[in-house]
């Protein structure tokens, strides 16, 4: 598989980019959420730009490959299963949550986060699903073309199936 490598001047640009459609479409979140480990570094660059909010991670395990689940203890699931980690949210009134990733690829990583907020957490709107006021959106730097799921704000479309190597991921 080839790898296109992503600079930082490049993730910094779509970082702006990302801010700057959360500005027009009038999103200013209290929480950014950043899905470990990929959408560390993005969240983080999002916090430059909305610096009132609070910035929180959840851990989430997709296992693609037998390898993968087979060798996670105590794992009992399947191949394509998405395992969420805890989320701890101070949500009291009528917060406004961003989710962050590097890359929507599947959307299988998405889909499941969102889940686990309504799971745990009454009263978002999201998409169809109209509750009490609180919102929750989501953003990836790349938003892969036939992911099941399409983030509310990214920064670049890609059609292609190369890896990418973003600057913080390094190879030991």
């Amino acid at each position: 598989m080839s790898h296109i490598k992503v600079t930082w001047e490049k993730a910094d640009n779509l970082v702006a980019e990302i801010a700057n459609k959360m500005i027009v479409a009038d999103f200013k979140p209290d929480i950014i959420v950043t899905i470990l480990r990929g959408g560390v570094v993005p969240a983080r660059l999002l916090c430059n730009y909305f610096d009132k909010a609070s910035f929180f991670t959840v851990t989430v395990k997709l296992y693609d490959k037998v390898d993968d689940w087979q060798t996670e203890a105590g794992y009992l699931g399947a191949i394509g299963a998405v395992n969420v980690g805890k989320i701890d949210l101070p949500v009291y009134g009528q917060e406004k949550i961003i989710v962050i990733d590097d890359i929507s690829d599947s959307g299988k990583t998405f889909s499941a986060v969102i889940e686990e907020i309504y799971n745990k957490y009454s009263g978002f709107s999201y998409g169809n699903r109209l509750y009490d006021g609180k919102t929750l959106k989501t953003a990836s730097l790349y938003l892969r073309e036939g992911s099941e799921f399409t983030p509310d704000f990214y920064g670049e479309k890609v059609c292609h199936k190369e890896w990418f190597d973003f600057p913080w991921e390094k190879k030991i």
